[in-house]
């Protein structure tokens, strides 16, 4: 066996029920640090169509973790690799490191491109929130227009209120006419001097 390639084999027919239960194994393995990975189902004569679609997923799922896999079976449609000693060659060739590499990077695209399709839903939903910042300036602009109108209306209603000049001249004669009453009453002797 080469060295660096964990062989998993299955031996036993695989039913739908088993496919997300396969999925999680190899998941865990790849996590664990066996980054090369080799599934020989040889012994499986047959296969659901649900077993093909997640055998599939394991396959584009190992660049993800940066990992390597080859699948080996008889079935076409399944298997990467008719035999075990075929799928080796493969994995010690030139050819499949490039091809790993490839699918590594095809991940990482796929990855980056889910990351810009979210930044574009943010940036969308950050257009969505400058249409409640316009109705907002919409009603800042009503307000303005409001405190406008309420400044006009204040200031007709100070221009009909008496002038404070004119109410500084009524202050003067009070002040002139009580003083004026003071002495004429000092002067009778009804009010003494120096009291006012």
């Amino acid at each position: 066996m080469a060295e660096g390639i964990t062989v998993l084999a299955v031996t036993e027919e695989i039913k739908n029920q088993h496919g997300p239960i396969l999925k999680a194994g190899i998941s865990k393995l790849f996590q664990s640090g066996k980054k090369t990975l080799l599934l020989d189902l040889t012994s499986v004569t047959q296969v659901d169509e649900g077993i093909a679609k997640e055998v599939q997923e394991i396959i584009h799922m190992a660049p993800e973790m940066d990992a390597q896999i080859i699948v080996v079976s008889p079935i076409d449609g399944i298997g990467q690799a008719p035999s075990r000693d075929i799928a080796i060659k493969q994995m010690q060739s030139a050819l499949f490191g490039l091809l790993a590499t490839e699918a590594k990077l095809q991940a990482k695209l796929r990855l980056l491109e889910q990351k810009k399709n979210q930044f574009i839903e943010k940036l969308n939903g950050m257009k969505t929130g400058e249409v409640d910042v316009l109705s907002l300036r919409k009603e800042n602009g009503e307000l303005k227009k409001r405190a406008q109108e309420l400044e006009k209306g204040i200031s007709k209603f100070l221009s009909k209120r008496e002038d404070v000049k004119y109410n500084q001249m009524l202050t003067d004669r009070f002040n002139m006419v009580t003083k004026t009453l003071n002495q004429i009453l000092t002067q009778d002797g009804v009010v003494q001097m120096g009291s006012s």
